[in-house]
């Protein structure tokens, strides 16, 4: 099963990926007139995650693939939603946000994929999901901003707490592999 591509919960992340565009285009394109039809999309794509991680365990169908197409997918979504809001929404906190969750998460692609490209991976850790959720909750906070002016101060908080849980995570991770390789890329297999 480990190295099966098509299993449910990987199909449900390609879902994923796929609905990535369509969120954008939702967002930048009827957020003023239809904001609902964005969070309706933020919503489906919740529910894949939910679902391809909870199938994936229950059901011993977690492939080497899916441990690193699913955080990718993830790490795209936060990114899109991110650039969307500093096009829809500017604000000096949604740059910084941006900025950084920019190069930290092209930072951890980078060394996911040349991990994966050596066999080497590695499972997810609570911090990791705990981060997920946690941005992933201040996106959909996000989408509401226009309909109260706290909303957006709630929204930005969320946000950066997800930022500092991401980035913790990233260091967690950083060490783990460091202390499992020794400080050396492992062997090509």
């Amino acid at each position: 099963m480990k190295n099966r591509v098509f299993t449910i919960p990987n199909i449900l992340t390609f879902i994923r990926f796929a609905l990535i565009p369509v969120l954008v285009l939702f967002y930048l394109e009827f957020y003023q007139t239809l904001p609902f039809l964005p969070a309706v999309v933020f919503f489906i794509i919740s529910l894949t995650d939910a679902a391809d991680g909870f199938i994936a365990r229950r059901y011993d169908m977690e492939t080497d693939l899916g441990k690193v197409l699913d955080p990718l997918a993830d790490k795209l979504f936060v990114l899109s939603m991110l650039i969307c809001f500093t096009i829809k929404q500017p604000s000096v906190i949604i740059g910084v946000l941006l900025a950084i969750t920019l190069v930290k998460e092209l930072y951890m692609i980078v060394a996911a994929t040349l991990l994966y490209s050596r066999k080497f991976v590695i499972r997810s850790h609570p911090i990791g999901k705990f981060a997920a959720l946690t941005l992933n909750l201040g996106v959909f906070l996000y989408f509401f901003i226009s309909y109260h002016p706290s909303v957006k101060s709630a929204a930005q908080a969320v946000l950066l707490l997800g930022l500092i849980l991401s980035i913790s995570a990233a260091i967690y991770y950083t060490v783990i592999v460091y202390k499992q390789t020794g400080g050396r890329l492992p062997p090509k297999k």
